[in-house]
């Protein structure tokens, strides 16, 4: 027997093995397989899962297209996959009979994997669902939850909880704190609190941690009924006598705390302020805050405008008088009690430059605060230019002020012109027209300067013929 050389004996081995690889595959040729080339464009699978189905005529689409039937629950599988990068939006095409099915996680972008978290979830008109969830680090006592801000719930340790009432599908549900628990003192806070009903809610979070402290002082001086405290902007508190007060809902360590003044007491009434009324919690009560309380006295003031000039003086009760330098807010210095009456007048006008001002909401009575809306709004004062024509025998004299503001002058004696000017501004009288019939020449003496204060009236106008 004579044996091919060991190359060609190697060479086909080889080729045998490749066409039986090929025949195994199905294929009647040999082809040799080659890896998708680098950057090629790839495809995935969208699916996720269904629960809660429980009747025929569920339909899904994809993007608004492909239509696919589902009758059970559990996985499902678009058949067209989607390219990388492209975006899905499973959507619910046709609700099942009797049921409403909603679509979470339904729409995003494809990367480079299937996508298979979408979940459909079913229910069933009428049916019910129970809200619940989970406790922990709880410690103290006294925790009591709500739904809905109606339905409570006492949670005595950590673990799961479900309260009494059941919801239908499509309510809506918020689970809050109404009670923190005591002894020691805690802070719990709630997670995944609220949403929709659409089957058993069993994933809300409550988690309690740390030392909460109360916020309280003391109140003094107090003669008044009505007292209205308050925390951070809530959490009232009525004060109906002197002594030690506490706020009802306690803070954790690192809170922030600010007790103001909500309504003051009457009867009578009283003026209560506030001492070391924020801060930072620590690690112990606060009980340092202070709220004194006295009869009370109000300020009278507001606001001038418009001022320029100098020697404004205002007065209160025709008596209390309070010199103004510039405009803005102003306060007498004389506070009145509540009840008492109040009357602001102009006792001085200022000047240089002359200005004329008027009180608007001047008097009153004094109510529960200070007096803030008096307004004093002062206008530049307009003066008379004006004089005296004489031998005046012609007609159509025209006089004119600053080269314009004509006054026609008809016989002898006083003239004033129409446009009064402020004090400060200039003035030049000239003659704009002389008279005829007879023709008359006229001369003005005095005739210009700048006004100070008061009216000008100094102003010669003489005529004479015209030889």
């Amino acid at each position: 027997m004579i044996l091919a050389p060991r190359s060609l004996r190697t060479t086909c081995c080889c080729s045998l093995l490749v066409l039986l690889a090929a025949c195994s595959n199905g294929r009647g040729s040999v082809e040799e397989e080659s890896p998708p080339a680098q950057g090629a464009q790839q495809s995935f699978l969208v699916g996720g899962a269904v629960n809660g189905l429980a009747a025929a005529g569920l339909i899904l689409q994809n993007n608004g297209a492909g239509n696919l039937p589902l009758t059970a629950n559990g996985p499902f599988t678009f058949p067209d996959q989607v390219r990388t990068g492209a975006a899905y939006n499973v959507t619910v095409s046709s609700q099942p009979s009797g049921q409403t099915c909603t679509v979470t996680n339904g729409a995003g972008t494809v990367t480079s994997s299937n996508v298979t978290d979408i979940r459909v979830t079913c229910s069933t008109a009428g049916a019910t669902f129970v809200v619940g969830g989970m406790v922990s680090g709880l410690t103290g006592t006294g925790l009591v939850l709500q739904l809905n801000g109606i339905e409570e719930l006492a949670v005595l340790s950590t673990g799961s909880f479900t309260f009494g009432v059941k919801l239908a599908a499509g309510a809506s549900y918020e689970v809050s704190i109404k009670t923190q628990p005591s002894n020691p003192s805690q802070v719990c806070t709630v997670a995944r609190g609220s949403g929709t009903i659409a089957g058993d809610v069993t994933n809300v979070s409550i988690t309690c941690s740390g030392s909460a402290f109360s916020i309280g002082g003391a109140v003094n001086g107090l003669l008044g009924s009505g007292l209205v405290l308050q925390n951070n902007g809530a959490d009232d508190l009525s004060v109906a006598a002197n002594g030690v007060f506490t706020f009802p809902r306690e803070l954790a360590t690192g809170a922030r705390y600010s007790v103001t003044v909500r309504t003051q007491p009457e009867n009578p009434i009283q003026a209560c302020t506030v001492a070391n009324g924020s801060g930072t919690v620590g690690g112990s009560d606060v009980t340092t805050v202070v709220v004194s309380c006295n009869a009370s006295d109000f300020t009278i003031g507001g606001v001038v405008a418009g001022l320029a000039g100098s020697g404004l003086t205002l007065r209160n009760n025709g008596t209390d008088e309070l010199a103004i330098h510039s405009n803005g807010s102003f306060v007498f210095p004389t506070a009145l009690p509540n009840g008492a009456s109040y009357s602001v007048d102009i006792a001085a006008q200022p000047t240089d430059p002359g200005q004329t001002c008027r009180v608007s909401n001047g008097s009153g009575l004094v109510r529960d605060n200070n007096v803030t809306d008096i307004a004093v709004n002062c206008v530049a004062t307009g003066f008379l230019i004006s004089g005296h024509v004489s031998k005046l025998r012609g007609s159509g004299l025209v006089l004119q002020n600053n080269g314009d503001d004509d006054l026609g002058i008809a016989s002898n004696g006083r003239f004033a012109f129409v446009t009064r000017l402020p004090s400060g501004a200039p003035y030049d009288v000239t003659i704009a027209a002389q008279p005829r019939n007879p023709d008359q020449v006229c001369e003005v003496k005095d005739g210009s300067g700048t006004v100070r204060d008061s009216d000008v009236e100094d102003i010669e106008v003489k005529c004479a013929d015209d030889d």
